[in-house]
């Protein structure tokens, strides 16, 4: 019983620091929590990767870990949106945030399959267009609408996607791509 109470206060700011980091990022549930370990998977590999090749850099962990700090900011600044727009709008409960942790998921599973691809696994090819696809365009009623890049809110038609839009596979690529079992 004495082991329970000792650094308790301790463990109770500890505690405290952990739930309000859950609330600020709309709770932890499975699209969050995927998220940190797709986080935790493309840093192992990066570093295995770096450790392998012999360019292991003090800064580029820095920057992957600045990226990781921002994209939880930008998530919790999505779920205080989604806060804010509750009451005026109870119809768009979380999609703010849960597109900002999709959109976060996306990035960060094509970096660990661009990883794997750097040690010499095949990763789909058709997948990861797929996914940059999804990731790089926003779907209203309508279809698909390009997302402009920031600094681009001319009238100016915008460029076309550097990736082909994506198609149905024939039925051998389907199987392929272990659609068929």
């Amino acid at each position: 019983m004495q082991e329970l109470f000792e650094h308790f206060g301790f463990k109770a700011a500890w505690s405290t620091f952990l739930s309000c980091f859950a609330w600020a990022l709309g709770g932890l549930d499975v699209a969050v929590l995927a998220l940190f370990i797709l986080y935790a998977v493309d840093f192992a590999l990066g570093l295995h990767l770096a450790w392998v090749s012999s360019s292991l850099s003090a800064a580029k962990a820095r920057k992957g870990m600045a990226k990781f700090v921002l994209y939880v900011i930008v998530i919790a600044c999505a779920h205080m949106l989604d806060l804010a727009m509750a009451r005026s709008f109870p119809f768009l409960a979380n999609y703010v945030r849960d597109c900002m942790v999709m959109f976060v998921a996306i990035n960060e599973f094509l970096s660990v399959c661009t990883h794997l691809a750097a040690m010499g696994l095949r990763v789909p090819e058709g997948l990861q267009v797929r996914l940059r696809t999804y990731r790089d365009t926003a779907v209203d009623s309508g279809g698909m609408v390009s997302i402009r890049p920031f600094g681009s809110f001319s009238d100016a038609p915008t460029q076309p996607s550097e990736h082909p839009q994506p198609r149905q596979p024939s039925p051998a690529q389907f199987d392929e791509l272990g659609g068929g079992r």
